[in-house]
């Protein structure tokens, strides 16, 4: 059986030492520091299930610990426990706003140090149980409610399509074949958008992905976006009212074309997909400082309202599910624009719905 993996961070070796035994002899597997530096090299190397951590360190103090292990993607959710003395009481509350779990007053007994931490334990394990629990049962229903509309309905298009031309051979005639040719394009597109936004998804939700890391180059961004709307103009979901365009952006731009592409093809989708009254989307891109403004506008029903806030993994808010789709389109618009610094920004007026994504 794997035993619970605790680190102390504490400066006074004897009291290091034995907490150290006594947990020991508790049956968890014990690693401790010295300072708030080692400390923070160790956790950063080797995952632990607590931190038990002193306020007064040397260098680096307990109440900034709990800061950078609350802001790391992967420590932000460890059990964090305060070990502080009597005139400490002002810290421990700083420490408790800012997200400690718990803490112990010197001198505490090991029986409650024990039950402490066997606590924070069980309650943190329980957390992670529901929401796993939680993004379980999203993903079984997205495969339930949306995936045949979403993947078996264009993949089947493109099986009939093939399979025509196949039958048909040379007996086709041009006009059958060029349509069949053009469902075979839709279908696949719908397919490649889809399978792209589930393995962005993937990407963001295991926290592999850095856009700020990653290589730019000088791209025309109007390229991107006439390549886009060349297929939603040509009828890719039925809506054969061209898109209202209005590009003033012609210059090359230093920048990530792939991301670029992945947030206007999903804000231009949600628009014409949500469009109702059977108007077309409007569709914005002019020049701003050094880099670029782009806004998407469409209407929608007058009881649908929600924030930026709101959007999340899985999260739909059209009252009409059977137009819903997976639900991550806005949710890798939103974590895209976070992770290259673009400023997206969402407007509900006049029964109208605009975003703009802004880089300076």
């Amino acid at each position: 059986m794997t035993r619970d993996r605790i680190l102390i961070v504490e400066d006074e070796k004897e009291l290091c030492s034995s907490i150290r035994l006594s947990l020991e002899l508790n049956k968890f597997e014990v690693i401790s520091a010295e300072n708030g530096k080692e400390a923070l090299s160790l956790i950063w190397n080797e995952p632990v299930d607590l931190i038990l951590c002193d306020i007064n360190l040397p260098d680096i103090n307990g109440l900034e610990i709990l800061e950078k292990v609350r802001n790391d993607k992967k420590l932000y959710q460890t059990p964090f426990v305060f070990l502080s003395a009597y005139s400490e009481e002002a810290d421990i509350r700083h420490g408790m706003n800012k997200g400690a779990d718990d803490y112990l007053t010197k001198p505490f007994s090991i029986k409650d140090l024990v039950k402490t931490i066997n606590s924070r334990i069980m309650i943190h394990r329980k957390k992670s149980e529901f929401h796993n629990a939680e993004i379980n049962d999203k993903w079984f229903k997205l495969l339930g409610d949306n995936f045949k509309k979403e993947f078996l309905n264009p993949l089947n298009g493109i099986v009939n399509a093939t399979y025509l031309i196949e039958s048909t051979g040379i007996n086709f005639e041009p006009k059958d074949f060029t349509d069949t040719i053009t469902a075979i394009y839709h279908s696949s597109f719908r397919m490649f958008r889809n399978t792209r936004n589930l393995m962005m998804y993937s990407t963001l939700s295991t926290q592999k992905f850095v856009a700020k890391d990653t290589n730019t180059e000088s791209i025309f961004i109007a390229d991107i976006l006439n390549q886009i709307l060349d297929y939603y103009n040509n009828g890719i979901t039925n809506n054969f009212n061209p898109i209202h365009v209005k590009a003033e952006l012609t210059d090359k731009w230093r920048g990530h074309a792939e991301y670029i592409n992945i947030i206007f093809t999903e804000l231009i989708d949600n628009a014409v997909v949500y469009d109702v009254h059977g108007k077309t989307p409007e569709v914005i891109l002019k020049a701003r400082g050094k880099g670029f403004e782009f806004s998407v506008t469409n209407n929608i029903d007058v009881d649908t309202y929600f924030e930026l806030k709101d959007v999340g993994q899985f999260r739909k808010f059209h009252k009409d599910d059977n137009i819903n789709g997976m639900g991550i389109g806005l949710y890798i618009c939103k974590e895209l624009c976070a992770q290259l610094g673009y400023r997206l920004s969402m407007i509900i007026d006049n029964n109208k719905i605009t975003f703009t994504v802004i880089c300076n």
